[in-house]
């Protein structure tokens, strides 16, 4: 964390945060992250959380109170070790990538924030379950099921484009999926599957596994 330093120019500041917010992508939205990673991702960015994503705060303020009373003493750690100059400056507007990778790091620490204490999502328990949950939420249209199939660094990526979408193209979207399989590539938080669709095209679905269960890395 510490490797970042605010700087005059934007060229330089977007250059840093892409590449501390590559490293937070890593902590906060992999299985093998301690809670203690998690948490300290969650603290160093909620300020940008806060001041450049849309609801943030008021979607997070509740949940990381309720994280200070269940984690008081990582708190109280990271909070008398964290170099303030360390963090990246709230003020600094991310822009183009840099912020497209700001939204992915804030949504996998909301997630976490959202999600601490919370047992499994019994509907993510195996990658064929979360697939069936992915085809029904469009199906039906329910955008709000549809967010959680998603792994929240691959959130915003997907679900931006699918929340612009009527429920009729949702629909016609889950009609073109014929088939689904699991194919033999999986390692213990990993998953490849494969997708045919109605004109013949084959196409790769990643899932990776997080303490809320399966979800879908990439489309």
């Amino acid at each position: 964390m510490k490797a970042w330093r605010a700087s005059g120019g934007n060229y330089e500041m977007t250059r840093v945060l892409l590449s501390v917010a590559a490293v937070a992508l890593l902590c906060c939205t992999q299985a093998m992250a301690s809670e203690g990673e998690q948490l300290a991702w969650a603290l160093f960015f909620r300020p940008m959380c806060d001041k450049h994503i849309d609801g943030f705060s008021s979607k997070s303020k509740q949940a990381y109170e309720r994280l200070r009373l269940r984690h008081a003493e990582a708190f109280a750690g990271y909070e008398a070790n964290h170099d303030a100059g360390s963090a990246p400056p709230a003020d600094a507007k991310p822009e183009g990538q840099a912020l497209e990778q700001l939204q992915s790091v804030c949504e996998s620490a909301l997630d976490f924030v959202l999600n601490d204490g919370n047992p499994p999502d019994s509907r993510l328990a195996t990658p064929a379950q979360t697939w069936n949950l992915f085809m029904s939420a469009l199906r039906s249209g329910d955008k709000d099921t549809l967010a959680i199939c998603f792994s929240p660094d691959a959130r915003p990526k997907y679900m931006q484009p699918l929340r612009a979408m009527t429920p009729a193209q949702l629909a016609a979207m889950a009609n073109d999926f014929l088939t689904f399989d699991l194919t033999s590539l999986s390692m213990e938080d990993f998953q490849e599957g494969v997708v045919r669709t109605a004109d013949g095209t084959a196409g790769t679905v990643l899932f990776v596994r997080s303490s809320r269960g399966w979800r879908i890395s990439q489309l």
